[in-house]
């Protein structure tokens, strides 16, 4: 008898979710002509960071460092992040609440 497959919810999977965001975080370099090693050099990564990340395999602590890095340009985290993220505006729109997100987490030195 074969096992059931569990079904998961829509956005649970993480390696579907950092790959898809890799893809963004891919697409928004590209838009803003940028290679990986002149936005490694910006977040303070290495180029071989930013290409494991744009393939889906970062760590999160490094990841958090190149969101914070788009955030500080306006860019809207719901738009990177979200599964569908259509619904919402790429950059920040006015009134909306912009926050470092550095003081989230520990970066290590």
């Amino acid at each position: 008898m074969k096992e059931k497959e569990e079904s998961k919810k829509p956005g649970t999977d993480p390696n579907v979710f950092c790959q898809t965001v890799g893809k963004r975080l891919l697409q928004l370099r590209n838009d803003h002509n940028l290679s990986q090693g002149q936005l490694a050099k910006l977040c303070s990564l290495t180029q071989n960071v930013i290409s494991r990340m744009e393939n889906g395999n970062a760590s999160y602590d490094n990841f958090l460092v190149v969101c914070n890095f788009w955030l500080s340009k306006e860019y809207n985290l719901n738009y990177l992040l979200a599964e569908h993220n259509s619904i919402y505006h790429e950059k920040i729109q006015p009134g909306e609440i912009k926050e470092d997100i550095a003081i989230y987490f520990d970066r290590p030195e």
